[in-house]
C-alpha cells in the first residue's frame, strides 16, 4: 500500500521513548506492506485498533495515536492524524458518507 503523510506519522517518534519510535516504525512498515481490500483485514492486522468516522485509529501507548483514511481501491493508505488522543476528536473533521 502506498503511504501519504509518513514525515507526520514520523514526527511522533522525535523525542519519544523508544518503544513509542518502535511502534511507529512498525505501523509505517506494516502499512507499506499492506495488501488489504476491506476494514476486516485491517481489523486482522491491528485487532486492537478502531474505525472512527470511516478511519483506522491506532493507539500506540494510551497517549498517542495516529488516524489513517485508508483507499482499498487504490491501494492507499493517508495518514490524516498523528499526535496525542486527546486531541484527536478535533483533529479529524466529520466527513459525509463516512461511516461512525
Amino acid at each position: 500500500m502506498r503511504l501519504i503523510g509518513r514525515p507526520e506519522l514520523l514526527t511522533l517518534t522525535q523525542g519519544a521513548a523508544c518503544n513509542l519510535r518502535d511502534a511507529v516504525h512498525a505501523l509505517a512498515a506494516e502499512l507499506e506492506a499492506a495488501t488489504w481490500q476491506s476494514d476486516e483485514d485491517c481489523r486482522a492486522a491491528f485487532p486492537a485498533a478502531r474505525f472512527l468516522r470511516g478511519r483506522l485509529i491506532v493507539d500506540f501507548d494510551g497517549c498517542h495515536c495516529a488516524a489513517i483514511a485508508i483507499s482499498y481501491g487504490k491501494d492507499v493508505a493517508v495518514v490524516e492524524f498523528a499526535g496525542t488522543a486527546s486531541d484527536l476528536d478535533s483533529a479529524i473533521a466529520v466527513r459525509p458518507g463516512k461511516k461512525t
